[in-house]
């Protein structure tokens, strides 16, 4: 880019790809989202921890839930994101009693919560869902760990001697909610200034972030951009127009 000053920039576009999460979409474009199953009397709905791998499951869960179903439970989870804890919902009108030991495999095979549910069509069916932060934890660090991730990536891009002749490099990182949610959602409800100073990848001056907004007052479809500058490397949030609207 040529500026009006007579100076130049080179500049890399890159977006941030949870892998884990890109192969779990995959896997279900693959099976399809409700997954038609045999030997349930109802349908469920169940969301697997993050790096539970959605390949291999599909033929051995079935045979869980149902044994679920025979003891009357028809509902588990890990409450408060603890791996020792564990609750257990009850039919309506089951007494309850001892935990089925199915209950604690299902947690083994990385299955976060489960909850049954009657479908309208009378068809029996599993439903998976990738389990996620939804802003939980110290998501304004998740900025730096993913942009950073992404600099040393591209940042072989931006050493090449065309990209060094330019008087400044510059990395635009977009964060998609649908590959890195957590770290979208500390970009504009978190403070990406309180995280952890970037580490600039080698032949990368300035970088920046960028994501959708729905913070309230702003509206769904602002885009909220941080900037990070060499050596620094502290965020810091640009002022009006470089925060706007959507066109």
């Amino acid at each position: 880019m040529l500026l009006a000053d007579g100076t130049t920039i080179a500049v890399e576009v890159t977006t941030c790809i949870d892998e884990e999460a890109a192969e779990f979409e995959a896997a279900r474009d693959r099976h399809g989202v409700h997954v038609d199953v045999e030997g349930l009397v109802q349908s469920w709905a169940v969301r697997l921890t993050e790096s539970t791998r959605l390949d291999g499951l599909i033929e051995v869960i079935a045979p869980h839930l149902a044994e679920l179903e025979r003891h009357g439970v028809d509902g588990l989870g890990r409450p408060a994101r603890s791996d020792s804890s564990l609750y257990i919902r009850h039919r309506a009108g089951d007494p309850g009693g001892a935990v089925p030991p199915v209950a604690y495999e299902l947690l083994d095979l990385g299955v976060d919560t489960a909850w049954a549910f009657a479908r309208t069509d009378g068809r029996q069916s599993v439903e998976f869902i990738r389990r996620s932060g939804g802003g939980s934890g110290n998501t304004e660090h998740l900025v730096t760990e993913e942009v950073t991730r992404a600099a040393v990536r591209k940042s072989p891009v931006l050493s090449r001697p065309a990209a060094q002749r330019a008087d400044r490099r510059h990395l635009f990182v977009w964060l998609d909610p649908d590959w890195c949610r957590e770290a979208e959602f500390g970009l504009w409800s978190g403070n990406p200034a309180f995280a952890p100073p970037l580490d600039f990848a080698p032949g990368i001056d300035e970088i920046w972030v960028g994501s959708w907004s729905a913070t309230p007052g702003e509206g769904i479809g602002y885009v909220v951009l941080w900037h990070a500058n060499h050596p620094s490397a502290a965020w810091r949030h640009p002022t009006p127009p470089e925060l706007g609207p959507n066109p």
